[in-house]
């Protein structure tokens, strides 16, 4: 009899452990709808990133260099992830590419918002154009560290910030640098050819060796 109580209390003992264990895990691995609206959101922008990447592909120079998902961490520990980097003739574009659909909005100078043919409002996002301004910040002391050093009016000249929106309604951003997808050709070369050829080059081949030194998951054609 007494045996057997033992037993009841070992297996009791072991599911309560079972309970907390897997209570824990579960705090651990969230499977929130918010997790997976996340996900659902991370795929289809990668899927917008694919079609930007393609698209500069089909009309770029044999010796225009694209760099895709260019993510590095900065001396202060700041992450950026720019979507993709143009070293064209015509200057360095700094691309961040928004893939959603319905209407967006510009509800402030920090904050645009998506709303849905029904009228639903999705969720607020960040300016791409701050976020772009950041990027391109960052990307002039990266090179600065780096041994190239760039004036005010010679970053200002050969750095541009464009946001692509694959195919939403942007009729109401007045902003220059938001534009659709089929307009990104025209966009860029809107642009004069800059005269310092030797200066984007040696930028374009910095950002390129920096890849393997920083450890960047990125792909550059």
């Amino acid at each position: 009899m007494i045996a057997l109580l033992i037993i009841i209390l070992i297996v009791v003992i072991v599911f309560i452990l079972f309970l907390i264990i897997h209570h824990f895990s579960d705090k651990k691995h969230p499977t929130s709808a918010e997790d997976k609206f996340q996900n659902r959101n991370d795929a289809i922008g990668k899927q917008g990133e694919e079609i930007v990447k393609q698209y500069i592909n089909n009309f770029k120079d044999k010796d225009e260099v694209l760099i895709n998902n260019f993510s590095y961490k900065d001396k202060y520990d700041t992450s950026h992830e720019i979507d993709h980097i143009f070293c064209s003739k015509r200057g360095i574009f700094v691309i961040e590419t928004k893939n959603r659909a319905g209407i967006i909005k510009q509800t402030s100078e920090d904050q645009f918002v998506q709303i849905l043919k029904d009228g639903e409002i999705k969720h607020p996002f960040r300016s791409p154009m701050k976020q772009n301004e950041g990027h391109i910040k960052s990307l002039t002391y990266l090179l600065k560290d780096n041994g190239i050093y760039l004036t005010y009016e010679e970053s200002s000249t050969i750095f541009h910030s464009i946001i692509v929106f694959i195919n939403s309604d942007i009729s109401s951003i007045s902003d220059s640098s938001c534009i659709n997808l089929k307009d990104l050709k025209e966009k860029i070369e809107s642009y004069p050819i800059l005269i310092n050829q030797q200066l984007i080059q040696d930028i374009s081949n910095t950002i390129l060796l920096l890849q393997t030194k920083l450890m960047i998951n990125d792909d550059a054609k």
